[in-house]
Order: structure tokens, then sequence, then C-alpha cells
């Protein structure tokens, strides 16, 4: 799979807090930190979905036990 690139413009005040945390974490530069964050929020999508379904699933079967009780 080919990477793609993406050039982004952020405001200056968000990229002093972004320099800031990629020395204080320890990331090779601003790039790493992006590409990370996006990693975690892709991540966090599928996993809010993913629990959204399981929760409507167990709502159903728990429904369907109790009338079976």
């Amino acid at each position: 799979m080919a990477n793609k690139l993406v050039h982004l413009r952020i405001p200056e005040k968000l990229y002093k807090e972004t320099m800031k945390i990629v020395k204080e974490k320890g990331y090779r530069n601003a790039q790493e930190l992006t590409l990370e964050s996006l990693r975690n929020a892709v991540h966090d999508y599928y996993k809010r979905d993913v629990l959204g379904t399981l929760t409507k699933e167990i709502k159903k079967h728990s429904r369907r036990i109790e009338r079976a009780i």
C-alpha cells in the first residue's frame, strides 16, 4: 500500500503546542505525532462503532431472554 502525502496548514498557536508535545514526548517530528493522532482517531471511531453495535445487540437479546423467561 503506497503512502499518500497530505499538506496541512495549522494555526501558529497549535503548531507551537504541537512542537512542545513533540519535544516533551520524544517524537522525531510533528509528522510522527500527527500520524499517531490520526491512527488513534481512526481506532476510536471504529471502537465506538463496534461498541454501539454490541450494545444494541445485547439489549435486543436481553429482551428476548426476558420474554422467554
